[in-house]
């Protein structure tokens, strides 16, 4: 028996010895194909930010985002390494709380995944930017009403708990590499892993404190982790978007995260388990466990899909048939199926089949459904806002170079900083792997059918007690410890945003652009377009002379039509001309989602924008369900006196570069008792200006009462059924009290009234 227990503890000393040894290799030098690899990320970084000086100096012009699409390849990666960070930590936190053995050996990798891909995503907000320099407005003005804020907070949350989370285990390995590296190794890793470790010496006291620390993470970073891809999905859904406008949204983004970050692991997995030569210490166990999670979310994921599709699609609301068909047999036909097919049926049968169920055939599959939920990612954007909000044709969208540029320099950072903590600290915790495994059996023919050859089995060879080891902490706290904690972390939840808001609201009160005092009575401004009146200026042979008006009295800057005239089809035939100014929510999308309060409601009830505030995030447009908001893509054309001018709200001249612009209604012509440019500019007398408080209005040639007008002619609102509760009536007609045929189609395009331009301005196409 002392000869058995003698021949075990060889056995394991000299496992534990070639552990150390191939974890710390790494460590302790470092070969020309390192510097090489680091070489080229490096170069192809130094390409992105080459690509990003010109967007920073031109504008997002260089860019193929426009109005119509504002958002596109930045915030699809945005999403993309969110989802990637969520199965690092989460799938960590809940295997050590149900106490699975097998996962010791990548657990390190996948908490470390998570910083990293929250690091590189929150890159992509800001690159997205139209003015990144403005970027402190969102501290100083942050408004917690909108979801990029919540998506703010959580990210950051989440990123200091998960790197809270991933230094705490490695502080007996700090300590380890301390005592085994030796004075052969230089000062400074010397001095790195001296103070990380903060005197680490394995007492029972320090086992005390790492076993509370841990466990009160462990418990902590589960909702965290689920609540940021929530909050992140939130910032979609919480458009009246027709594709976005869905309830499950927070579901499908979390259940597809951690779909994705799984496929993330065992592709890292793979490539450290190659580069590093760990075949002993991660075998084929960890990859069949992981495909078994993967197949998991796969049929979570094709669920959610079914439910998504059969569900919107058998209801086909307005803007659902043009998507599903997009999807279905259009344009985009192609990615979606490859992302149900190859993303989503192909990796449950390749790790279903006992023939591909093999670490080549997993990382097969995890290739697959990494590349297909970017394309998921990439469609619920792209595909998502093509789909046309008002009467007008679809846009498309493909990223130009410097958008793709920038997205393979996010994915070369990704892998720079993996290299650099590969090249700087153990990537397995040998002390867990140590403590909870011992060397593994020699594995048999089939990992899952034979699991008494596996990690994590009782048959396992466990460590002798005179062998040297540091004890693995515990989940050892008690129910009533565990809801405490669990209580506090609600309650934080609640308590903070609800204070922060408070302090928020009472900043902005004091600093807001609609902050004004006045002794005049309250006004209630409305507009009432006759579209019995209205044939598009046909009858004149001009473009529509309101929208001229408007871009000559506000100096829009080409090619922005701040009041749009669309030609929809009728019921019955023929068509109608459709101006279509800002319509003045009362309960506008745009104000809502403004993180910065840029957009703000005057107590008028009208809605403007600061360019000087606005940091260019284009969540306002993507809120308004009218498309009645404008980006300014690169330097505006403007004429030379707009340069000029001192510049307010009220008359948002002059154009700003890389910030949102659009119809502000005019309020301060109506002040000084003079019609908005439109209602000037229209030759049929079209649309009529007036106070909902005071109960008139007047289109310049007759006064009328305001409350008569709108009952008795059967006004209407835009898209009554959103409650956005729109301040501009229309008046049902299609031109035919100015002797227009409805079937007569066409408008004359727009001439902006000036020819000269600022100089290094340029122009571009919705």
């Amino acid at each position: 028996m002392d000869e058995l227990n003698l021949n075990q503890r060889d056995v394991f000393a000299e496992w534990r010895a070639r552990l150390e040894e191939r974890v710390l290799a790494p460590l302790r030098g470092t070969g020309w194909r390192y510097y090489a690899w680091l070489a080229f990320l490096l170069a192809v970084i130094g390409w992105a930010l080459y690509a990003y000086i010109q967007q920073l100096e031109n504008g997002l012009i260089v860019t193929n985002l426009r109005d119509r699409i504002s958002w596109g390849l930045y915030i699809a990666s945005f999403v993309f390494f969110i989802g990637i960070s969520h199965a690092g930590t989460l799938l960590s936190a809940i295997l050590r709380v149900t106490r699975a053995r097998w996962q010791m050996s990548i657990t390190r990798m996948a908490e470390f995944i998570t910083g990293v891909a929250l690091m590189v995503a929150a890159l992509f907000p800001a690159i997205d930017m139209g003015r990144p320099d403005r970027i402190l407005n969102m501290a100083l003005f942050g408004r917690w009403q909108s979801p990029l804020m919540w998506d703010i907070l959580a990210i950051i949350t989440y990123l200091t708990g998960s790197l809270i989370y991933l230094y705490l285990p490695l502080i007996p390995d700090f300590a380890l590499c301390r005592d085994r590296l030796g004075p052969q190794a230089p000062a400074w890793q010397r001095w790195l892993f001296t103070t990380a470790s903060i005197g680490w010496k394995g007492t029972p006291a320090q086992r005390q404190a790492l076993e509370r620390a841990m466990s009160i993470m462990m418990i902590v970073i589960i909702p965290v982790a689920v609540s940021v891809h929530t909050v992140v999905s939130w910032v979609f859904a919480m458009t009246l978007r027709d594709p976005l406008n869905s309830s499950i949204f927070g579901v499908f983004f979390v259940a597809g995260a951690i779909y994705s970050g799984i496929a993330a692991i065992i592709i890292l997995m793979a490539v450290l388990r190659w580069v590093l030569h760990l075949e002993e210490f991660i075998t084929k166990t960890q990859f069949v466990y992981l495909g078994y999670l993967l197949v998991a979310l796969a049929a979570i994921m094709g669920y959610l899909n079914i439910s998504e599709y059969i569900t919107t699609g058998y209801k086909m609301e307005e803007g659902i048939i043009f998507y599903i068909q997009e999807l279905f047999v259009g344009q985009y036909a192609g990615l979606f199926w490859f992302y149900i097919l190859g993303g989503i049926l192909l990796p449950i049968l390749l790790v279903s089949s006992r023939r591909t169920r093999t670490i080549k055939g997993i990382i097969f599959a995890a290739v697959l459904v990494l590349v297909a939920m970017w394309i998921e990612r990439y469609l619920i954007i792209v595909a998502g806002f093509r789909v046309p909000l008002m009467a007008y044709m679809p846009r498309n969208y493909s990223p130009s170079w410097v958008e793709w540029s920038i997205l393979v320099g996010g994915f070369a950072l990704f892998a720079l900083i993996i290299s650099v903590f590969a090249k700087l600290f153990p990537v397995v915790s040998i002390w867990e792997v140590v403590e909870h495994r011992g060397p593994e059996p020699v594995e048999e023919s089939d990992a899952v059918s034979n699991l008494h050859g596996g990690q994590g089995s009782e048959k396992t060879i466990k460590p002798e007690s005179k062998v040297p080891q540091t004890p693995m902490p515990g989940v050892s706290m008690t129910r009533r410890e565990t809801l405490k904690i669990m209580g506090g972390v609600a309650l934080g939840a609640v308590v903070a945003p609800a204070l922060f808001l408070d302090l928020g609201r009472k900043f902005a009160s004091s600093t807001s652009p609609a902050t004004t005092k006045t002794n005049q009575r309250l006004r209630r401004w409305a507009m009432v377009i006759d579209l019995r009146y209205c044939d598009g200026c046909q009858s004149v042979g001009k473009p529509p002379q309101c929208t001229e008006a408007c871009i000559q009295g506000h100096f829009a800057p080409q090619p922005m039509e701040w009041i749009q005239v669309y030609e929809p089809a009728l019921p019955g035939g023929g068509t109608q001309f459709v101006p279509t100014p800002c319509q003045q929510c009362q309960n506008a999308p745009c104000v809502n989602v403004c993180p910065v309060g840029a957009t703000f409601a005057t107590p008028e009830g009208v809605v403007l924008i600061d360019q000087q505030r606005c940091i260019g995030c284009r969540l306002c447009m993507e809120a308004c369900p009218y498309d009645r908001r404008f980006f300014n893509w690169g330097q505006p054309p403007v004429p030379p006196e707009a340069t000029f001018m001192e510049y307010d709200p009220m008359h948002q001249s002059p154009a700003i570069k890389g910030t949102v612009m659009k119809c502000d209604f005019c309020p301060d012509m109506a002040r000084a008792g003079k019609l908005p440019y439109c209602a000037q500019g229209c030759p049929n007398k079209a649309i009529y200006y007036g106070d909902l408080e005071e109960d008139i209005a007047t289109n310049g040639a007759q006064v009328v009462k305001l409350s008569d007008m709108l009952s008795e002619d059967s006004a209407y609102r835009l898209k009554e059924n959103l409650g956005t509760m729109p301040r501009v009536y229309y008046i049902p007609g299609h031109g035919e009290m100015v002797g227009r045929d409805a079937y007569k189609t066409g408008r004359l395009p727009t001439e902006w009234p000036w020819q000269e331009k600022l100089k290094g301005s340029v122009t571009w196409t919705r």
